[in-house]
């Protein structure tokens, strides 16, 4: 459900525009409209069943030792992988480099939405014939393939082909990364790992969003952008292929 309101926010995004002439005013207005409704139905229709807890529940320590090795190896692939990746607003500003119009660029992230809609469900499926790990690996490689595509001039075609490919890397690696993740987490700090792991992705990709800008912005050249994206997707499927995993006892 998700998937498919990134569908229908961009549709209507591309029809706001076209009515409008690229209004974006309009459409950040609208945008709110949603959000609005959504706060509403979680204050008025939401309820929380009262659980009733024997005891007293201690919260869990975050130590060293209290971690898994396995989890801590996971945390650092995925640490190296979102400090080489960044906002996917500057896919959309490689779009307009391309020449695809302001009015246009919706519906290239309405192709990103409807492949990774369409690719999810046959990946999972894939993925608990394949294992885990490997999907995850093999979305990192193209990862790295689509990036690397986009250090080189293209013409607006090969940016629709490169956002479809990118749905299906999000297809392959989104839930599947979360997934692996209940695996390796230590069995009584299933939700802490989750905050742990969000935590991670948040702290490194906040830097890897400014280094970002400031590549685009002049610093470097932009090519070289996709280039350390490349790079970051490459070392990580590095780390994640060749260290080996010891089933937990």
């Amino acid at each position: 459900m998700d998937t498919l309101g990134a569908i229908i926010g961009p549709a209507i995004a591309f029809i706001v525009l076209a009515v409008f002439a690229g209004n974006f005013r309009a459409v950040f207005w609208l945008a709110t409209i949603p959000g609005c409704i959504a706060v509403m139905l979680i204050i008025l229709y939401i309820r929380e069943r009262p659980r009733t807890v024997k005891g007293r529940v201690e919260p869990p320590r975050l130590s060293p030792a209290a971690i898994d090795g396995r989890f801590r190896r996971y945390m650092l692939v995925i640490a190296v992988f979102s400090l080489g990746n960044t906002s996917n607003a500057f896919l959309i500003l490689r779009a307009g480099d391309t020449g695809i119009t302001d009015e246009i660029i919706p519906l290239t992230y309405i192709l990103f939405n409807v492949t990774y809609f369409a690719s999810s469900t046959p990946f999972g499926v894939l993925a608990d014939r394949i294992g885990m790990r490997t999907m995850i690996a093999l979305g990192f490689l193209l990862y790295a393939m689509v990036y690397a595509s986009l250090a080189i001039e293209y013409t607006p075609i090969h940016i629709w082909i490169l956002f479809s490919f990118y749905g299906l890397f999000k297809s392959m690696s989104d839930g599947t990364q979360r997934a692996h993740l209940a695996t390796v987490a230590p069995e009584d700090m299933k939700a802490t790992a989750f905050g742990i792991y969000h935590m991670v992705v948040g702290l490194f990709l906040l830097p890897a969003s400014i280094i970002g800008e400031g590549l685009w912005d002049g610093i470097a050249p932009p090519w070289n952008l996709p280039l350390r994206q490349y790079h970051g997707a490459i070392f990580s499927f590095l780390i994640f292929s060749l260290r080996k995993e010891r089933p937990p006892h």
